[in-house]
């Protein structure tokens, strides 16, 4: 489950990149798409509105992309939460000498 989220959070991302960057040029929008830095870098090299919207798409596909990191994470943490007790409880059932 966690990993079909996170599969659509990267789609999300490429969407909403690929609608800002098309007006750049190509060094630019390679850039912009690369990172949080990168799109940040760009900005600066932009006139206003473009600039913001460049960045504004960079901090929203960075937000979304730890969103999905948190949610897998988080997933990972409750199956070793539940898979932790039996493995431990086999250990004290049937101890090794």
């Amino acid at each position: 489950m966690t990993l079909g989220a996170t599969d659509g959070l990267r789609a999300h991302r490429r969407d909403w990149i690929g609608l800002t960057v098309l007006a750049l040029p190509a060094a630019a929008a390679i850039t912009a798409r690369g990172t949080l830095a990168g799109a940040a870098v760009v900005t600066g090299e932009l006139p206003g509105p473009v600039g913001a919207s460049v960045l504004a798409a960079g901090r929203s596909a960075f937000t979304a992309g730890m969103h999905g990191v948190g949610y897998t994470a988080a997933g990972l943490l409750l199956v070793a939460a539940a898979v932790c007790p039996a493995l431990l409880r086999q250990q004290l059932v049937h101890p090794e000498m």
